[in-house]
């Protein structure tokens, strides 16, 4: 069901829609398909950072949750060749573009279709888009899991182009209330991982570094190393990352388990994250 979200700075309507089951209720709004809420119910815990109308997102444009788009990270020079022609993009982060510029998928109205145990948001990228060549539909399915929820991404072009896809959720399982996530710790499947240079783009051509034995990493938060401010890249060999973040409150143990289906994953320590709860 659409609850109202507000309205934006350009006077659009923005929705906020639930979907929920007995473990998990997910809140999800139309501007930037953005997840607003994952509230465990046995516990009455939100663990994802979000804000309660979409003015709030506007003002504090940290993309907090949203679908990130044509092409998420940053891209060197803000320029690539495809075809044999050279596309040139916005400059927003140095000498780079990140997140296709300043014209992001974060800002823009999805459309969306309910269903009983999932939400579906659709958008169309016109040829030209920030940039990029081809008109691009873009499709994003929020389901329900018995133990959690999925995401699901789907891309059609009418030309050749580059797509990134990405999901820019924050989370805290200690919820709403916990001011750090400095003890959560944090687990990879990975065994080998990318470095980036000091304006954070990933050192493709570097040779991959190994973590620790038996292809597992496991380090506190507090610990990550840092590269540029606040990007840790871990790339699997064969087979699709995982990354779990574990927290202990009063001796429980809390987990969050996030699967991938291909062989890298890039995980962002929120180092400061501007986020006000109730804004």
């Amino acid at each position: 069901m659409r609850k109202d979200f507000g309205m934006t700075a350009d006077g659009r309507s923005a929705g906020l829609y639930t979907i929920e089951n007995d473990q998990i209720r997910l809140s999800v709004t139309d501007y930037g398909a953005t997840l607003v809420a994952l509230e465990i119910l046995d516990c009455g815990r939100d663990v994802l950072l979000g804000h309660t109308d979409v003015k709030a997102y506007e003002k504090l444009d940290s993309c907090m949750g949203a679908v990130i788009g044509r092409v998420c990270n940053r891209i060197a020079g803000g320029r690539f060749t495809l075809n044999d022609r050279v596309y040139q993009l916005d400059i927003n982060n140095g000498l780079n573009c990140l997140h296709s510029g300043f014209n992001g998928y974060q800002d823009r109205l999805f459309t969306v279709t309910e269903k009983a145990d999932a939400l579906q948001f659709e958008l169309v990228s016109p040829d030209g888009d920030q940039g990029f060549p081809g008109e691009m539909r873009l499709k994003v399915v929020y389901r329900l899991l018995a133990d959690g929820f999925a995401f699901d991404y789907e891309v059609v072009s009418d030309q050749d182009t580059y797509v990134n896809i990405t999901n820019h959720a924050y989370f805290n399982l200690g919820g709403l209330t916990c001011d750090s996530v400095l003890d959560h710790v944090l687990e990879s499947t990975a065994d080998t991982f990318l470095g980036t240079d000091d304006t954070v783009i990933t050192l493709t051509h570097q040779r991959l570094h190994r973590v620790s034995a038996g292809g597992v990493c496991h380090t506190c938060v507090r610990d990550i190393r840092v590269d540029g401010g606040v990007l840790h890249v871990k790339v699997g060999g064969d087979g699709p990352v995982a990354v779990f973040m574990i927290l202990v409150i009063s001796g429980r143990e809390e987990e969050t388990r996030i699967l991938n289906t291909l062989a890298g994953m890039a995980v962002v320590k929120g180092v400061e994250v501007l986020f006000f709860p109730g804004v």
